[in-house]
């Protein structure tokens, strides 16, 4: 399940990738999906899915080395 519908359809391949530094994330993250034989793909509004949204935020800065 995610908040962002942009990179769930993507991952889906319902929407295309234009950006060259994403389609090099999004062909690992592909791979990596192969490798569950039960995976459903669900785009969730970030209002329905508050917890996950702060979560991501935190992951976010802690990956740039932004102070929360």
């Amino acid at each position: 399940m995610g908040d962002s519908r942009l990179v769930i359809e993507q991952l889906k391949g319902n929407f295309k990738i234009r950006s060259p530094k994403l389609a090099n994330i999004h062909a690992k993250i592909r791979v990596l999906l192969m490798k569950f034989t039960n995976l459903n793909l669900k785009w969730i509004e970030r209002e329905k899915n508050k917890e996950a949204d702060q979560l991501c935020n935190i992951a976010y800065l802690k990956y740039t080395n932004r102070r929360t």
